[in-house]
């Protein structure tokens, strides 16, 4: 994965699970995945239902009393689930509320809008 756009660094981490059966948890994950598709925010993805991400899960628990997916970092810490997106967007204020800079132009991405986006093109 490029973790840069326009020599811009990665700040935004989306945990998902992929195994979720709820359909409130996918449709939110997928919404996540579009807003940052339509503001064109850069952002890797993390499926925390991976053997692999184990440890990442209970951090998640940990850090915020509960395990409620999605969950959104930036810089590593805890800043949002989908209701604080989607409410700093009626706002008119995403990027100040993530605290990232607006970005104008991704050259290219590896998929299109409602899939994981965690792949940049450089």
């Amino acid at each position: 994965m490029a973790d840069n756009t326009d020599n811009q660094e990665v700040l935004v981490t989306l945990y998902y699970s992929s195994v979720s059966g709820s359909y409130n948890i996918k449709q939110d994950q997928k919404e996540l995945e579009n807003i940052f598709y339509q503001f064109k925010i850069p952002y890797k993805s993390v499926d925390i239902s991976l053997d692999e991400n184990s440890n990442v899960k209970k951090t998640l628990h940990r850090e915020n009393g509960r395990l409620v997916i999605p969950q959104v970092f930036v810089r590593d810490e805890y800043k949002a689930s989908a209701e604080d997106i989607r409410v700093a967007i009626e706002e008119a204020n995403l990027y100040g509320f993530l605290g990232v800079p607006e970005y104008t132009i991704i050259k290219s991405m590896s998929s299109a809008p409602g899939t994981n986006l965690s792949d940049l093109a450089q």
